[in-house]
């Protein structure tokens, strides 16, 4: 279970099938495949039982863990994306003040006045600076 340095070793899937398909379909014994992979024979029991119990499922591994965590961290991202838009959006929206764009006649001159001769606001403002 152990190696040289006392480190947990890890081995991925298809290391473990190829260990049990040495002994299932290889002719070979348990102990001289655990013997030449440098692993525990138990362990090697172990996976052959796994493998023939679950077939392609045995050996599930953390991977799917790892993906996960990278799932929650884009979510996050995301999420944190979505809260400043809205901060921003709402920040925009109920601003005291707020000044609202939109064509105004010069002078406070609208063109509901009764006022003759008013043409284009062009004409309209050159009056206004006629008459200043």
């Amino acid at each position: 279970m152990e190696g040289e340095k006392g480190k947990k070793r890890r081995f991925d899937w298809d290391f473990k099938l190829s260990a049990v398909k040495m002994v299932t379909e290889g002719g070979h014994k348990v102990t001289e495949v655990a013997r030449s992979l440098d692993i525990d024979v138990n362990r090697l029991y172990l996976w052959k039982k796994q493998l023939g119990d679950n077939g392609d499922k045995a050996f599930p591994g953390k991977g799917h863990l790892i993906e996960l965590a990278a799932f929650r961290r884009q979510l996050q991202e995301v999420e944190i994306e979505r809260d400043i838009l809205k901060k921003q959006s709402a920040y925009f929206q109920n601003r005291p003040g707020t000044v609202l764009v939109h064509r105004r006649e010069p002078f406070g001159f609208s063109a509901r006045q009764n006022v003759p001769g008013i043409g284009s606001i062009e004409e309209r403002v050159l009056r206004i600076q006629e008459a200043v």
